[in-house]
């Protein structure tokens, strides 16, 4: 038993409200209404909101529970009493009126999982109650089979929903290291309902009556008393914690804070289907599933058969009912002692084990002892050690229930697990038969066999669960993270503890909260974490938390006499400063240093600061001085606060970093980038808060504001030039429109730094080391090798981003690389390297190749068609080798990344065929259609089978790479418009298909819009950006137009059947007014084909892969003004 030390507030248990994040969970709501209240949980608070939860819905949950047992269980008590013989049962009929109950209960989940996460929940079994204690009351009526087998498959059809309701609100009100006891109490009912309701059976089978049989008043009485019990369900039982009668201001609060380290929300009403997909796909829920299905066999035959059991051991029905009541004792005491067990030990599968043991001994027992008079007391000894068997399925359903999160996710599992369950109770039954009395040696023997195959699943779940929480482990440590967390659901509140292997817990950590209320599933959240293995405690004593207004004054007075230190210190340097110290900073400041300076500097992380002794460096020969100024960053200005600077931080490496790969997540994290430099700290929450934000919001134009005064403070002052400024100034420039100017500002400094000598020295050191062909286990991790791969990284990424603006959108070349490009491979499978240096690696060999494919096509004045196609089938061969050379290197690894890595590969592998086919069309001069050859016809076949291949691969998985839009820049989403806009063209251009493949494209164009439109934020709430909008809206219109172009030539929809995909469209817009009123037609485009301008005949006007209007009012100008070509208006064959 751990003790609790009483400890200061802490952050973990302050709210911290996304407001982006409110639809996720209602909780969110509550807690963002309380934004400017502190919420603080304490031993105090979190003891008395638990009590009034145990009050006032344990209870009401137990009550149920005890009905739903009792009512199924009148079945056997009836079979004592007469109904088999009243009702003439014969066979199996006996048996299926057990099954059919499970049956049906089966049947339903889909629909109660679906219930579940619409229905309050409070109401949803109130409801339930009331029809299966109907539904038990008209029993007394059916005197046959038949009748008795429709009245139990309704009470099976009401009875569905409550065990997956009861494991929804056992999370939803209670903490997991709460949840076993919790769980088990309710599920221990059963045990009391065999000692209950044999007692109260024993009483009613003495009632004699003229009109009814025992066992009809049997079912009559319960039934009524089910009837009655609803009522008070229906008053007493909230739908949720938000919504409790019995929780006023702040425990309403505490009650939802309570439930954050649990990372599984609190109640949230959104259906979500990738959830369903990801419940289906986890390994773990099916081995949950399968244990259920294997204790379920076992239950639902002793369930059924058990007093016909003991009664075949020579009692009579009376002795045979009160013999039940020991054996509901034990099912009590084993429920409660496993639950108890659970929760000291934090274990699951140890205690499942032991509680495997007994039943194993009684079924062995119940299979070899003799049926007769000697024998009774042993036999009912391994009837009660049997009996034990009710303890393990509670538990089940606790570790499910602890291990998985989302709000449908939580639902689906469960409703799985009872579908076992239901499974496991239909076959039961059937495996005795009155015709096996009194040995049952059937149903007994199969019991054996499935509980020596529990033990098997509870070890295979733990350590499945266990390689889970590595899993997380490794990704956190990726993200910059801590890799061990301690799991404060399973301590008492204000428990320090450690883990097992020595990392001690900050209490003032939130890492294990942030997510715990955006509806993410268990996969989805890397701070999620398994329960599988026990954690050691360690108690902290304050004999009384601190006042947060003490602890502001004195976090004030300290930064007031650090400020003072700092100003000292200056004043007494600038009194020493020595001739000495100004020449050497004339000659770093004339050739930015040497490149061993160099590399010391961006190793120290040196940024816009100053030094405090010499604030102003005087140039050589000149009257004139830079202004070295101390630029602290946005956070610590005050323009946001910390905790929006994390939040935007953490949004730049959730999928940002995916496009600019030049970080290391060991290194780079939030701590260390912050002190290290202000520019590129501000640089990625700028460009997070992007992410996060609608991009015409206040916030983020004042970020960008700040953010270019920064950089323009860098470009005049080379004293800030480290590694650090170069990857701050490609950040920028890949999420900006001066994209162009800032690569040519990085690309000079790194140069000057010697950026590009990194490279070098790594692969000459790998090789003296002979480690080419190590794997990464067996080799060391260097830091001198990670600053070297660091330095490395920002100058592939400036090379990638070269190739690109010269290969896609025409700039001049500015540096030229030698050698083979596959030479970085010999980077791969190394300690410093990440699973994003895959990424990025792939892309310098593929772009140089895209290079020298450029370079061969524009280097000839003239060319003939055969030569044409040999440089063509020459790409093709390059290419494909290269996408199944990195496709194998990115199989090999077995990161969550990898099916992101796959599907950007081919979209790579696409887009380099289709720019060299047009690039090579382009070359041939022919700008007519009609006039081309077979030859160009087949080039253009080309293009259109890969901008084919393109479409496929992003609509088949726009998981993996159209939901990414929202963290994309501009000229991917061109990259992505120009495609479909060119395959648009080209299918009008060469009109092959049938009427249902054109049809088919245009259903893609809708698909490919609307998972533009929710990666983009939609149209009406701004979306991500100016661009991106324009991208969407263009794509609309044209998608629209190819559709009534079909329409004219009789293959298409009809109007009213064209998608009106609304992306803020407006009747009275110019750009609305020119599409739908001019233009010219379908047909006279046709006849036409002319590359430079072949995207302004196809609505994708001045919008080239790196430029684009800055005003969206300059479309709606050009497209009402002339018609005509104009030299702005290229696409990407010109």
């Amino acid at each position: 038993m751990e003790d609790i030390g009483v400890k200061a507030p802490t952050d973990h248990v302050e709210s911290k409200v996304d407001v982006g994040d409110l639809k996720n969970d209602r909780a969110n709501k509550i807690l963002s209404e309380a934004a400017g209240q502190r919420i603080v949980l304490t031993p105090e608070n979190n003891s008395r909101v638990l009590k009034k939860i145990d009050l006032y819905i344990l209870p009401v949950v137990l009550g149920i529970y005890f009905l739903q047992a009792l009512d199924k269980a009148t079945l056997a008590y009836s079979s004592v009493f007469g109904l088999v013989e009243d009702t003439n049962l014969v066979g199996h009929e006996y048996s299926w009126l057990g099954a059919v109950v499970y049956l049906a209960q089966l049947v339903a989940q889909p629909l109660i999982a679906y219930a579940l996460v619409k229905l309050p929940l409070g109401k949803f079994l109130a409801v339930i109650v009331l029809l299966w204690g109907v539904s038990l009351s008209v029993m007394p009526a059916a005197h046959n089979f038949a009748g008795l087998l429709v009245c139990r498959l309704f009470l099976g059809l009401f009875e569905a929903g409550v065990a997956p309701a009861f494991i929804a609100l056992t999370q939803m009100w209670w903490r997991r290291r709460e949840q076993p006891v919790r769980l088990g109490a309710w599920y221990a009912m059963n045990g009391i309902t065999n000692i209950v309701g044999s007692l109260l059976t024993y009483g009613i089978g003495h009632i004699h009556s003229s009109s009814l049989r025992p066992y009809q008043i049997i079912f009559l009485f319960f039934g009524l008393i089910t009837v009655v019990f609803s009522v008070v369900v229906w008053f007493f039982l909230p739908d949720s914690p938000i919504t409790a009668h019995f929780l006023k201001g702040e425990d309403r609060l505490v009650a939802i804070e309570r439930l954050r380290a649990n990372n599984q929300g609190v109640e949230g009403t959104e259906w979500k289907w990738a959830h369903v997909k990801e419940a289906a796909l986890d390994i773990k829920t099916w081995l949950w599933a399968a244990m259920m299905f294997a204790i379920s066999v076992p239950s639902g035959g002793i369930s059924t058969f058990g007093p016909l059991i003991v009664k075949n051991f020579g009692f009579d029905q009376f002795e045979t009912i009160l013999l039940n009541m020991p054996f509901g004792a034990v099912q009590l005491i084993a429920t409660m002692g496993g639950a108890w067990a659970a929760t000291a030990l934090k274990l699951k599968s140890p205690v499942l084990a032991f509680l495997s043991l007994p039943p194993i001994a009684g079924c062995v027992m119940l299979l070899h002892l003799p049926r007769d008079a000697s024998a009774k007391a042993p036999l009912l000894v391994a009837y009660y050690l049997i009996s034990v068997y009710p303890g393990i399925t509670p538990l089940i359903y606790s570790w499910s229930a602890a291990n998985t999160a989302g709000e449908t996710k939580k639902k689906v599992t469960t409703g799985v697990l009872f579908i076992a369950q239901c499974a496991g109770n239909v076959l039961g039954p059937n495996l005795y038969t009155t015709g096996e009395a009194p040995l049952y040696h059937r149903g007994l023997l199969s019991n054996l066999a499935l509980f020596v195959v529990l033990i098997g699943l509870y070890a295979a779940q733990a350590f499945y669960l266990m390689i889970l929480n590595k899993k997380h482990g490794r990704t956190r440590e990726n993200m910059g993270k801590r890799a061990v967390l301690v799991d404060k659901s399973m301590n008492r509140v204000q428990a320090a503890t450690t883990t097992t292997d020595g990392a001690a817990e900050d209490q003032d950590d939130d890492m294990t909260g942030h997510h715990a209320f955006d509806d993410k599933t268990d996969w989805e959240n890397e701070d999620f974490i398994f329960v599988c293995q026990n954690l050691k405690k360690v108690c902290v004593y304050v004999e009384k938390p601190p006042d947060p207004h003490e602890q502001k004054i004195e976090a004030l007075e300290k930064e007031v006499q650090l400020l003072k230190q700092r100003l000292e210190s200056q004043q007494q340097n600038d009194l020493y400063t020595t001739f000495s110290a100004v020449d050497a900073t004339a000659s770093t400041a004339s050739g930015f240093g040497s490149p061993e300076q160099m590399a010391s500097l961006a190793r120290t992380g040196s940024d816009i600061q100053s030094n405090p002794g010499d604030p102003r460096r005087k140039r050589t020969r000149s009257q004139f001085e830079v202004e070295v100024a101390s630029v602290p960053n946005f956070a610590a200005k005050g323009l946001i606060t910390f905790d929006q600077a994390e939040l935007f931080f953490n949004a730049f490496f959730q999928g940002c970093d995916r496009y600019v790969p030049i970080f290391d997540p060991l290194h780079d994290t939030f701590e260390s980038i912050s002190s290290r430099s202000a520019l590129l700290f501000d640089a990625i929450i700028t460009i997070g808060c992007g992410v996060l934000s609608d991009a015409d919001s206040q916030i983020c134009h004042l970020l960008n504001f700040h953010l270019k005064k920064m950089l323009n403070l860098v470009i005049v002052s080379p004293e800030h030039a480290s590694l650090e400024t170069v990857q701050a100034l490609l950040v920028t420039a890949c999420y900006t429109s001066e994209r162009s100017l800032l690569l040519a500002f990085a690309t000079r400094m790194a140069l000057d730094l010697g950026l590009p000598d990194a490279y070098e020295d790594l692969t000459r050191k790998i090789v003296s080391r002979g480690s080419l062909s190590q794997n990464r286990d067996s080799q060391k991790y260097d830091e001198a090798d990670a600053v070297l791969m660091r330095r490395a990284r920002a100058w592939f990424q400036l090379m990638v981003l070269e190739q690109i603006l010269r290969v896609d959108a025409g700039n001049l070349r500015s540096f030229h690389s030698r050698g083979d490009p596959r030479r970085c491979r010999i980077l791969l499978n190394k300690p410093f390297t990440t699973i994003l240096d895959l990424r990025l690696l792939s892309q310098v060999e593929l772009n140089s190749l895209r290079g020298r494919t450029h370079d061969s096509i524009a280097g000839t004045e003239q060319f003939d068609e055969e030569a044409v196609m040999d440089i063509l089938r020459d790409v093709q061969v390059d290419i494909d080798v290269w996408y199944n050379d990195w496709k194998n290197i990115m199989q090999g690894s077995s990161s969550d990344e990898t099916p992101v890595l796959l599907l950007n590969l081919e979209v790579q592998k696409y887009w380099s065929q289709t720019v060299a086919l047009c690039r090579a069309l382009r070359a041939l001069g022919n700008e007519n259609i009609a006039a081309m050859s077979s030859t160009q016809r087949h080039i253009l076949h080309m293009a259109k089978d890969a901008l084919k291949g393109h479409l496929r691969i992003i609509l088949d998985q726009p998981q993996y790479y159209l939901s990414k839009f929202c963290y994309a820049m501009d000229f991917v989403w061109a990259k992505c418009a120009f495609c479909f806009l060119l395959l648009l063209k080209l299918t009008r251009l060469l009109p092959e298909e049938d009427d249902h493949s054109r049809r088919q494209l245009l259903d893609d164009g809708y698909m490919l819009l609307n998972e533009l439109n929710k990666a983009g934020g939609g149209w009406t709430s701004g979306g991500r950006s100016n661009t991106s909008r324009l991208y969407l809206q263009v794509l609309q219109q044209s998608i629209q137009k190819y559709g009534r172009a079909l329409q004219n030539d009789g293959s298409g929809p009809a109007q009213s059947d064209i998608n009106p995909t609304d992306i803020g469209q407006d009747s009275r817009s110019p750009l609305n007014f020119f599409w739908t009123t001019g233009g010219s037609a379908a047909t006279n485009e046709i006849e036409t084909f002319v590359p430079e301008q072949f995207v302004f005949e196809w609505d994708f006007p001045g919008l080239t892969l790196f430029s684009s209007p800055a005003r969206d009012t300059f479309f709606d100008e050009f497209l009402v003004g002339n018609g005509t070509s104009d030299p702005l208006f290229f696409g990407m064959l010109g």
